[in-house]
C-alpha cells in the first residue's frame, strides 16, 4: 500500500529496556522476543483457532451512487478443534445481519461488539468440513484509509472498498486476522446498467439482468481477507500481453476513468518493463494464470489488492510500487502487522530498483531523499511493535523509507550477487509462498544464503532505533592510506552499528572506493593506495542510513618518497609528480632496470639484486630530475 496520507504496549517497552541492558541475551531475543509482541487489539483479532476458512463466495448488490451494501458472503471452511459447537466472524455492528444458515437451514446466533457468533446444532470435530452464509446489509463503517468510499469523477459515481489494515469487518463477515488464506473466491456483484466492476482474479461473466448488470470474478490463489476487493464505475477498460524474459505471457487488464483512458495509455510500457524486471529478479509473477491489473479510484494512492492495484493516477512510481507487493505483500504477506516493514519496505525498495534500471536521476533522488528523511528524526523502528496505532504501521519514514534502505544496505554488505540471489530464494521458498512471513523468515533465508550471521543487523536496523554518525580522518603517507574512524548513535537503543563504511579517496591520477569494516566505536584500517590523494568523502553513492558525519584530509607525502627504505625485496617510489621515466642504477653506474611512462606509484622488486647501494633517477617532462637513494640489504 502506498498513502498520503496500554498495559501490552508497556510491557514491550519494558522487554525492549530489557533487550539493551542484557546484551549476552541479544541472539536469543532476536529469534523470539517478537513472537508475544502482537498488540492486545490485532490478538483478539485471532478468531481463527477454531476453523480455517476455505473459500468465499460474495454474492452482492451495490450502486455507487449510494453508500450501502446488501447481500450475502457464503464461507466454506474446515473444523480445527473437536467439540467445535461455536464459531465467530468479525463484522462491524453497523450492520444488520438478516438471517444465518448452513445447507438451507438456519442457525441462531449473537452480533454484539463487531463479532458474530454462530451457534452449530451439533458439536463439530476437527477434519469436518461445513459452510455458512451470512446474508447482511447496511452503511458500512469506515475505518483506517477507508474501507467502503464513494466519490465521484467529471459526472459519474464511483465506489471501492480498502480494507488494509482492519478495515474488512467493515463491509464483509471475515476473519479479520493475518492467520489464514483462503484457497479462493468468487465475487458477483450486481449494480447498475453503465457500470463496471473490477476485482480479484479473471472475469467469468457479465450478465445484463433489465436496468442490472451482474459481473461475476473468480480469484483462484490463496488470498488474505485485507487483499479482497472491488471498485464499480463507468470504466474504460484497455488490455496488454505482456511478454516476459522466460517466454511465458501476463495479462494486464486496466480499468480506468474514462477522461483518463489517454493518459493511462501511455504507461503500458512502465507497467511491461516492471513486470518484465520483478520477474527476472524475485521468480515468476505469483498469479500468472490469471492477470495483473490496474483500477483507477478515488482513494490518494493506491492498493496491492490481489492481481488488480487500486490506484489514484497512473503515475510510474505508484505502478512499480503497488506490482512488486504482489511478491512482497500479496504472495509472501507479513505474519503480522508489526512485520509490514517487509511489505512496505519491498515495495519502496522495487519501486527505486526500477528508476536504478530507467531513471538514474530519480534513483539518486530516491537514495538521498530516504536518506535525508530518515535521519531527520534521531529515532524510531522499522519493526512496528504498536499494531493498534494505525499510523505508526504506516509510517512513511520508519516503515516505508527506512525499510527500504535497510534493504539496500543489506545490498552494499553482501554485494549485489548475493543480496539478489537470497532475496530471490526467500520470495520463491515453497515455505513461504502463499503465506504469511515474519522478519526472523527473512533473517533466516538470507543467511541461509550468504552463509553469514546476520543477527546483528536484523537487532540494530529492524528492532532498535537511529542511526550512526562517524567523525572519520583519512590520510596518505607515502603509498599507504590510513583511515581513522569514531562512531556515535543518535538513539540509546544501539550501541554500535556494526557496518561497512564506504569511503572515497580521489586525486589526479586514481579514484577509488575503501571499505572500512566497523567493528567498535573506534575503528583503524591501512591500505595501499597507487596514486596520490588530494581529497576524501564519506559515503559519496549513498549506501548507508548515516548523518552528522565528519571528515578530515591530509596528505603527509613529501615530493618524492621511496620506502621500505633499506629494504631486502619489494619497495616502493612514490612522487607527487608524473615522472616520463625512471631508471635504476647500481654502484658502478650500470643500469639494472628501467620504467618507461611510470606511475605516480611505481612497485619495484630487488630481490635479486646484489647488496649494495643503488640511484633511482626520476625524469620529468620539464627536463628536472631526481635521485634517491636506495639501500639493498
Amino acid at each position: 500500500m502506498h498513502s498520503d496520507l496500554p498495559y501490552i504496549y508497556a510491557m514491550m517497552r519494558f522487554l525492549f529496556v530489557f533487550l539493551l541492558t542484557l546484551p549476552l541475551f541479544q541472539h536469543v531475543v532476536a529469534q523470539n522476543w517478537v513472537k508475544p509482541c502482537l498488540h492486545v487489539d490485532e490478538q483478539e483479532q485471532k478468531t481463527a483457532a477454531s476453523f480455517r476458512a476455505t473459500y468465499h463466495r460474495f454474492e452482492l448488490d451495490i450502486d455507487p451512487a449510494i453508500e450501502y451494501i446488501s447481500g450475502q458472503v457464503t464461507t466454506y471452511f474446515e473444523v480445527s478443534q473437536d467439540g467445535t459447537t461455536q464459531i465467530e466472524f468479525d463484522l462491524t455492528n453497523a450492520l444488520t445481519v438478516n438471517a444465518i444458515t448452513s445447507n438451507g437451514l438456519p442457525l441462531t446466533y449473537t452480533h454484539n461488539n463487531d463479532k458474530i457468533v454462530i451457534s452449530w446444532p451439533v458439536a463439530l470435530n476437527s477434519g469436518d468440513m461445513d459452510s455458512v452464509l451470512i446474508d447482511y446489509e447496511g452503511v458500512p463503517a469506515t475505518s483506517g484509509f477507508g474501507s467502503f468510499e464513494m466519490s465521484t469523477h467529471g459526472s459519474a459515481s464511483t465506489l471501492w472498498t480498502q480494507s488494509e489494515p482492519y478495515g474488512a469487518r467493515d463491509w464483509w463477515p471475515c476473519q479479520q486476522d493475518l492467520s489464514n488464506k483462503v484457497d479462493s473466491i468468487d465475487m458477483i456483484v450486481t449494480v447498475p446498467v453503465s457500470n463496471v466492476v473490477a476485482s480479484n482474479g479473471i472475469l467469468l461473466s457479465r450478465e445484463v439482468q433489465g436496468a442490472y448488470e451482474q459481473f461475476h470474478w473468480r480469484h483462484r490463489y490463496p488470498i488474505a481477507n485485507y487483499l479482497i476487493a472491488f471498485a464499480v464505475t463507468n470504466y474504460s477498460i484497455f488490455s496488454d500481453q505482456v511478454e516476459l524474459i522466460d517466454g511465458t505471457s501476463v495479462l494486464v487488464e486496466n480499468y480506468v476513468y474514462p477522461e483518463s483512458l489517454t493518459y493511462w495509455m501511455q504507461t503500458s510500457e512502465h507497467t511491461a518493463f516492471a513486470l518484465r524486471y520483478f520477474s527476472d529478479k524475485f521468480g515468476d509473477y505469483p498469479f500468472q494464470n490469471e492477470k495483473y491489473g490496474h483500477a483507477q479510484y478515488g482513494a490518494s494512492g493506491g492498493m496491492e489488492n490481489q492481481t488488480i492495484s487500486f490506484m489514484s493516477g497512473p503515475s510510474k512510481s505508484l505502478i512499480s510500487h503497488e506490482m512488486a507487493h504482489h511478491w512482497f505483500g500479496d504472495q509472501l504477506t507479513c505474519g503480522s502487522w508489526s512485520d509490514i516493514w517487509l511489505n512496505e519496505g519491498f515495495a519502496t525498495y522495487l519501486d527505486a530498483l526500477v528508476s536504478e534500471q530507467t531513471d538514474l536521476q530519480q534513483w539518486e533522488q530516491f537514495k538521498s531523499y530516504s536518506r535525508t528523511s530518515v535521519t531527520s528524526s534521531s529515532g524510531g523502528s522499522v519493526y512496528a511493535y504498536d499494531t493498534a496505532n494505525v499510523g505508526l504501521l504506516f509510517d512513511y519514514r520508519l516503515v516505508y523509507q527506512k525499510a527500504a534502505m535497510v534493504l539496500h544496505m543489506l545490498r552494499w554488505e553482501l554485494g549485489d550477487e548475493i543480496f539478489f540471489a537470497a532475496i530471490q530464494n526467500y520470495a520463491t521458498d515453497p515455505n513461504h509462498i502463499n503465506g504469511f512471513v515474519r522478519t526472523t523468515d527473512l533473517q533466516n533465508s538470507l543467511e541461509a544464503t550468504c552463509n553469514c550471521d546476520l543477527t546483528e543487523f536484523f537487532l540494530d536496523w529492524v528492532y532498535r532505533q537511529g542511526y550512526p554518525s562517524h567523525d572519520v580522518q583519512v590520510y596518505q603517507e607515502g603509498g599507504r592510506l590510513k583511515i581513522e574512524v569514531v562512531q556515535s548513535q543518535s538513539h540509546p537503543s544501539v550501541n554500535l552499528f556494526e557496518l561497512t563504511l564506504p569511503i572515497r579517496v580521489y586525486g589526479a591520477a586514481g579514484d577509488s572506493i575503501y571499505r572500512v569494516p566497523i567493528k567498535g566505536k573506534y575503528s583503524y584500517v591501512e591500505f595501499e593506495i597507487p596514486f596520490i590523494a588530494s581529497g576524501a568523502e564519506i559515503d559519496p553513492d549513498i549506501w548507508l542510513i548515516s548523518a552528522n558525519n565528519s571528515l578530515k584530509f591530509k596528505n603527509r607525502s613529501i615530493i618524492s618518497e621511496l620506502y621500505p627504505n633499506p629494504g631486502q625485496a619489494k619497495f616502493y617510489v612514490n612522487s607527487a609528480t608524473q615522472p616520463n621515466r625512471i631508471t635504476v642504477s647500481d654502484e658502478r653506474g650500470r643500469i639494472v632496470e628501467e620504467v618507461n611512462s611510470p606511475q605516480l606509484l611505481n612497485v619495484f622488486d630487488s630481490a635479486a639484486w646484489a647488496i649494495g647501494t643503488y640511484s633511482i633517477e626520476l625524469y620529468y617532462d620539464s627536463g628536472n630530475a631526481e635521485i634517491l637513494k636506495y639501500i639493498r640489504k
